[in-house]
């Protein structure tokens, strides 16, 4: 466990120093096997010396006992040495040879050596005593003269003489002894030598199997470093390599096992702790992309720029989401006023009632009122603020109300051609409660409706809740439209009120012809008028248009022979897609190919019986995509109430990507 929790630069060093430290101690051993072998070696030669010696001696003795007394001094000299020799091997010494080296005594636990030893030297004593004795007599040899008559010569006169010398009587016992023991002392000597030799040769063996195993431990041992590094270093590489591609490949899911506490343990800590922050980060721009803003993040420190960011991009996306949901609300409601203001046919009360409920229910306030301006009835010179429709919780209101301009909030609008909006509201303002004890709204908005710097009315919505600055814009925005269709509905009034006034001209006119003249020039100028009334429609046909193309969602109004009357730039983008050419004043279900007439004809069937629906159409792509439409289909009423066709909106809400879709 203590080995485990040393730096990876700390287990390289021990290895490597246990390594080091075999071989010192491998190397170390070797030249203590070598000197203690080149010791046992010095004892071989000894010995071996011994036996040389000791055949110089008895050499040399022979050599005395032949006369040659010369040989004295070399015999001395050779037993010294053999005595120095034996001396060396019992009881140690330096030994001077091409090296001086200090012996040691024979090893007494040794018995078979020690006593082989000690017979060599005990015999080499008795053997000394008995060259001592040869050389110490003196003279060695004797010799005695004799007198002898040559044959046959017997004159005693003619008698020779002639000198022999012979051996002293008292050397041939010693000379006899050492004769006869020589060969014994030698073969005692070549056994010492022997029993020398095999304690080298058995030492050397001993060490040398000692050398091996050390050998062998510190070849384990550099197997056992090599394993650990390949282990411990070269093998969690790979994996970290493998976790990187891992990630670099978008996968998260391989975290690294590593149980030491080293250096390469901190790394593949500090990579899983990477790779789950990745799948952190991961799960939270999934959440993110499905639109899950309240998802958290955790920063990982005042240094964790990609936290930062990632938390940044999430504020900025919600603010993206917002506003894309706000723009799509206005959108959507531009494209639901745009088809309430486009049935100009309808009479001014018919067409305020249904702007104000509808804007009332659209913008979520509980009651409002549209004002129109008027002449005054005591003051023709002079116009007022007629109440024309009123909605107050979740109903038609039947009130009369009339406002001067000027007088109170709805007078002061006008005067000053801009809005009011209030959020504290006195309490005698309101005067339509619910009946159920609720409270008064608390927030008023007060709308001028105004085209062409010409004021037409004026739309009033009290709220409990405080009005959104985009609902207020949209409010805004769409105020000029009503106010323009305002203007047609009168005009449109006023051109048939002249109309019916010009028939009746006209039968008076055959009676006075010259009334007659006067009224058909009141009528050319009725007639100019419609046709500048025509191209006040046309523009304002051509602005709901523009106002259709610049929307991304998808907008089709189709007649009831399903005839393509009104199509906007994104619709004829989105059907092109699927391989369809959007025209004008053709038949929408030819044409479509036959997969989508097999889905639109039940739906075009559906709306043309008068039915109001939305649901979800499901797409998946040819690279995979699953894309969600949200289709709503709208029937298209005139003034008389007759079905004359009906609207199909569709738009692109995969990026929502929900759960599950209620169909």
């Amino acid at each position: 466990m203590l080995f485990r929790n040393l730096t990876l630069r700390t287990k390289i060093l021990l290895l490597f120093g246990l390594f080091i430290l075999l071989t010192l101690i491998n190397w170390a051993f070797y030249w203590y096997a070598e000197q203690a072998y080149r010791h046992n070696n010095v004892y071989v030669q000894i010995s071996k010396q011994n036996s040389l010696q000791l055949q110089q001696v008895v050499f040399f003795v022979r050599n005395i006992a032949d006369g040659k007394k010369n040989n004295l001094n070399n015999v001395t000299r050779e037993m010294k040495t053999l005595d120095e020799n034996l001396k060396l091997l019992k009881e140690g010494g330096f030994y001077e040879g091409l090296h001086t080296l200090e012996l040691a005594p024979t090893d007494e636990s040794n018995l078979e050596i020690y006593s082989k030893l000690t017979d060599v030297v005990r015999q080499w004593r008795e053997f000394r005593s008995h060259v001592v004795s040869i050389v110490d007599t003196n003279p060695v040899r004797l010799d005695s003269t004799f007198a002898y008559l040559a044959v046959p010569d017997v004159d005693p006169n003619n008698m020779k003489t002639q000198k022999i010398e012979f051996l002293n009587p008292q050397v041939i016992p010693h000379l006899d002894y050492v004769i006869k023991n020589t060969e014994k002392l030698l073969m005692f000597n070549e056994d010492l030598t022997t029993y020398y030799y095999e304690y080298a040769w058995e030492q050397h063996r001993s060490f040398s199997i000692v050398f091996f195993l050390i050998q062998f431990i510190a070849f384990l041992s550099l197997v056992f470093g090599a394993y650990f590094i390949l282990s411990n270093t070269i093998n969690p590489l790979k994996n970290i390599a493998q976790t990187i591609a891992d990630v670099a490949d978008g996968r998260f899911a391989r975290n690294t096992e590593y149980q030491t506490q080293d250096e390469l343990g901190e790394v593949i800590n500090n990579m899983n702790n990477l790779v789950n922050s990745m799948e952190n980060i991961s799960a939270f721009a999934s959440n993110v992309g499905k639109g899950n803003f309240q998802s958290d993040f955790e920063v990982r420190g005042a240094e964790d720029k990609l936290g930062f960011a990632l938390l940044d991009m999430r504020d900025n996306l919600q603010k993206v989401a917002e506003e894309d949901k706000k723009r799509n609300w206005a959108n959507e409601g531009m494209a639901k006023f745009a088809e309430i203001l486009r049935n100009t046919q309808q009479d001014l009360d018919e067409i305020s009632y249904s702007i104000i409920s509808n804007l009332v229910k659209y913008v979520g306030a509980n009651q409002g009122g549209l004002f129109i301006l008027k002449e005054d009835a005591e003051n023709s010179k002079k116009q007022v603020l007629a109440l024309r429709a009123a909605y107050a919780y979740n109903k038609k209101k039947y009130l009369e109300k009339e406002v001067r301009i000027g007088q109170g909030l709805l007078g002061q609008a006008v005067v000053e051609r801009s809005m009011i909006y209030l959020t504290d509201i006195p309490n005698n303002y309101i005067t339509i409660t619910s009946g159920l004890g609720e409270a008064n709204p608390n927030t008023l908005l007060i709308m001028p409706l105004q085209a062409n710097n010409v004021i037409y009315g004026v739309i009033e919505i009290a709220s409990f809740h405080e009005l959104k600055d985009y609902q207020i814009e949209f409010i805004q925005k769409l105020s000029e439209s009503i106010a323009i269709t305002i203007s047609t509905v009168q005009n449109t009034d006023k051109n048939r009120k002249l109309l019916d006034e010009s028939q009746m001209f006209a039968e008076l006119m055959k009676a006075q012809e010259e009334e007659m003249r006067q009224n058909m020039e009141e009528l050319t100028a009725t007639q100019e008028e419609m046709r500048r009334v025509q191209l006040e429609i046309k523009d304002k046909e051509n602005s709901l248009n523009d106002l259709i193309n610049n929307t991304s969602e998808v907008m089709l109004s189709i007649d009831e022979n399903l005839v393509v009357s009104i199509f906007n730039k994104a619709a004829m983008d989105y059907f092109a897609d699927k391989g369809v050419q959007m025209k004008s004043h053709s038949n929408f279900i030819d044409m479509l190919n036959a997969d989508l007439q097999q889905q639109w004809r039940p739906l075009c069937s559906k709306a043309l019986s008068g039915e109001t629906f939305t649901t979800i159409l499901h797409e998946k792509m040819p690279d995979y995509r699953d894309v969600y439409t949200l289709l709503a289909m709208q029937p298209i009423v005139n003034y008389e109430n007759q079905r004359q066709g009906f609207t199909i909106y569709l738009k692109d809400v995969s990026h929502l990507q929900p759960i599950r879709w209620e169909r």
